[in-house]
């Protein structure tokens, strides 16, 4: 059956309801002022401004929506591809695995409107790019592709939602970066990284990745700084190798299923490392686990936080940082630790407190 033949199945048989195909054409063209397509397509200044109901006609989400950035004033584009999708529980072509109706007619014309832009001398250029999309579906990760090309912003923000149940999470995807890119954050929901690559992939300042699953790190001979959120490292953890220049690293309640963090960085100023679990998979181990090598000859600052008892003991730890001002670090143990924060007194700042651990009939005390 065609996708007509259907449609027209689903409202002879009195399946009209709010939310529906019908509703949502219709509420594209009242909400644009006319015809969807003719709105979309044309050209626009700072603003492309569109909109679509997600099931019900007082919850419209915004598809694609300008702004401005209050701090520098530059365009702000906000593009949400998943909301472009109707019967997202409808095999229609099974042979391809594809769930649900894409109106690819109405993402063309939003990719017609930000050529058009990018070809008007008059416009500003984008600054930032906001994107959602379902990388699980072949067809969103062609378009977000194209988009994120013709937008060629310097800051690009992508969220995939949660996955499907059905869905295989471990499926690679890349991510080209235009040139004008400078800063990258990815929100995957537990899928697999993106490979980043692309003419801007070289020029990266900045990255974030959250709730992501990092089995193969990325080469970025650029980045300055590094921020991990939520995410489990399946990759050997020694981002010397590949991001040489890094001036800051962040880590958030990441799970490293590694050996050996070996963080070995000739400009890292600033490390963060909050509820940092060094443990294979699943912590099927209690013993102390991790071997953890810090040599950063310009650290001036690095703090190491975790709940009590949250975190798997390291077996051995060790930290040369001869410039270090600053030294946070709470309630993670160690079964060896060897700090070299070069002469004495030279750290001005911070403390170590350890925190005895209490559960219900069982009392571990350490000092």
């Amino acid at each position: 059956m065609n996708t007509h033949a259907l449609y027209t199945e689903w409202m002879n048989a009195g399946c009209g309801r709010r939310g529906d195909w019908a509703c949502v054409c219709a509420r594209r063209s009242a909400l644009c002022g006319g015809s969807w397509r003719a709105e979309c397509a044309k050209p626009f200044g700072s603003a492309l401004d569109a909109g679509v109901g997600r099931g019900h006609a007082e919850d419209s989400a915004l598809l694609a929506v300008g702004d401005v950035d209050p701090l520098t004033h530059t365009p702000v584009v906000k593009i949400y591809l998943h909301a472009f999708l109707s019967f997202r529980d409808i095999y229609f072509d099974e042979a391809q695995s594809v769930r649900g109706l894409l109106d690819e007619d109405s993402i063309l014309a939003v990719r017609v409107a930000l050529g058009r832009r990018a070809l008007e001398a008059s416009s500003s250029k984008v600054d930032t790019l906001r994107l959602v999309s379902d990388i699980d579906d072949r067809r969103m990760r062609r378009h977000a592709a194209r988009i994120v090309a013709l937008a060629d912003a310097r800051v690009i923000r992508f969220l995939s939602p949660f996955a499907a149940s059905d869905a295989d999470a471990r499926n690679a995807w890349s991510l080209d970066l235009p040139p004008a890119a400078r800063e990258l954050e990815v929100i995957t929901r537990s899928h697999l990284a993106p490979t980043i690559a692309g003419p801007g992939a070289a020029a990266l300042r900045k990255l974030r990745l959250d709730y992501a699953v990092l089995s193969e790190c990325p080469r970025l001979p650029s980045l300055v700084s590094l921020d991990l959120n939520s995410v489990t490292v399946e990759a050997p953890f020694a981002p010397g190798a590949w991001c040489p220049l890094l001036d800051e690293l962040d880590l958030f309640c990441c799970e490293i299923r590694q050996a050996r963090v070996d963080i070995r960085l000739p400009r890292l100023r600033f490390l963060d490392m909050d509820s940092v679990d060094v443990a294979p998979h699943r912590r099927d181990t209690e013993a102390p686990y991790g071997v953890i090598t810090i040599d950063a000859p310009e650290l001036i600052q690095f703090e190491i936080d975790c709940a009590a008892g949250g975190t798997t003991d390291y077996k051995s730890f060790t930290l040369r940082a001869p410039r270090l001002r600053l030294l946070g670090w709470r309630n993670q143990y160690s079964e060896r630790m060897v700090i070299d924060v070069g002469r004495p007194g030279s750290v001005k700042f911070g403390g170590i407190t350890l925190k005895s651990i209490y559960s219900r009939g069982v009392m571990y005390y350490r000092e």
